[in-house]
């Protein structure tokens, strides 16, 4: 399964833009649809002939939203700002350690020494 494709084919139908014939003419690859269809990410009338597969009226289930927003998340997790983000807050509690331990550091010089 082609992630990418499945994750802008599925966006396309939770906004309602998705054409409402899928066939070898539309630029959305009817292969592509057929698996979600499998998959029971899409619902659609299957027009498929000998010509190739068709699908008519293509909507999204409940478990292709479900599937979009895990699809979704990977892109955010596997993007710039998605590994930035995740290394920012080590860094960060990196730094309030040091930051917290050359305080006691000091207060202990003041008080005791």
């Amino acid at each position: 399964m082609d992630t990418d494709l499945h994750l802008l084919i599925l966006r396309q139908a939770a906004a309602g833009t998705l054409p409402a014939n899928v066939d070898a003419n539309s630029p959305v690859p009817a292969e592509a649809v057929r698996d979600l269809i499998e998959s029971g990410h899409l619902e659609a009338i299957d027009a498929s002939s000998l010509s190739g597969p068709a699908f008519v009226d293509p909507r999204i289930t409940v478990a292709g939203r479900e599937y979009l927003s895990v699809l979704e998340e990977r892109a955010r997790a596997a993007s710039l700002t998605g590994k930035a983000g995740k290394h920012v807050s080590s860094l960060l509690k990196w730094v309030f350690g040091i930051v917290a331990a050359l305080l006691v550091a000091f207060l202990t010089k003041q008080f005791v020494g």
